[in-house]
């Protein structure tokens, strides 16, 4: 996979992006540290069975894992492309320490991206997805994984008592916005399904009982889902050739003969007979 060499990726990489005085490297932490409670274990594993039936599916030559989770996590390890990749702000978790809005990555060089809850941890979300379509070769395809705003996350989000602390704290974008700006991209989405429709509860007793209410939610309600999984595609404009508008005309005018000019007739009669 070729590295541009017109970005630098350093260990300990700074961000001046902030989130209530947190860097965009510190909530990547602190998510990090969320997804070991029992609330983020169980949500993870709903998100990865929905990654598990949808990647086998997609091919190429490099992948590329934006996240913010354990080292020993592979959201890809059911993908059929060998070269992977794991990239994030600290070196110690991932293969390469870098940043979603200044990949360090050539132009058209990835089969596959992933970003998991890469926009949510955004200042600029549209700006990864700028980096995202430059990356991507043509007909690439692009996972989106990031929080739903009308959902039982989305309205825990707005309690006073979590409003400063990860993952309540990040962007929660969506469906039909980041739609429109992958629209204007060029991308194509082609499914994006919801899952984690269980309470971000942390006892296990209490999650067991609203079990029920959960199976019910994800029948009748599926698109109010925690979290988004969103597939996506780099459409590429090809050029269709024309067919021209004009008809073909035969060689011979339909008419009557020609008749000779007023020089042709004079001539025939000084013609000796």
């Amino acid at each position: 996979m070729p590295v541009s060499d017109k970005h630098v990726m350093l260990e300990g990489m700074k961000d001046e992006r902030r989130y209530g005085g947190d860097t965009t490297a510190q909530l990547s932490k602190a998510m990090r540290a969320w997804y070991a409670t029992l609330a983020g274990e169980l949500l993870l594993r709903d998100i990865k069975q929905r990654l598990d039936g949808m990647v086998p599916d997609l091919f190429g030559y490099h992948a590329v894992q934006i996240d913010c989770l354990a080292p020993q996590i592979d959201l890809l390890d059911q993908s059929r492309i060998r070269h992977r990749l794991s990239t994030d702000f600290d070196t110690s978790v991932a293969d390469v320490a870098a940043d979603g809005a200044a990949l360090p990555f050539d132009a058209d060089s990835i089969d596959l991206l992933l970003l998991m809850h890469t926009l949510d941890l955004a200042a600029e979300p549209h700006q990864v997805l700028r980096e995202a379509e430059r990356v991507l070769i043509p007909e690439g395809r692009l996972i989106e994984i990031g929080f739903n705003p009308w959902s039982a996350y989305g309205l825990w989000r707005w309690a006073r008592r979590w409003r400063n602390q990860a993952p309540w704290c990040v962007n929660f974008l969506s469906g039909a916005r980041l739609g429109d700006w992958l629209s204007l991209l060029g991308f194509v989405v082609e499914t994006c399904d919801y899952v984690g429709f269980a309470p971000p509860l942390q006892r296990e007793k209490l999650r067991t009982r609203l079990a029920p209410i959960e199976r019910i939610m994800r029948g009748a309600v599926p698109l109010m889902g925690g979290v988004r999984v969103l597939l996506a595609r780099k459409r590429v404009a090809t050029l269709t050739p024309l067919k021209p508008s004009w008809r073909r005309h035969s060689g011979l005018v339909p008419g009557k003969l020609a008749e000779p000019s007023t020089r042709a007739a004079q001539a025939c009669q000084r013609c000796p007979r």
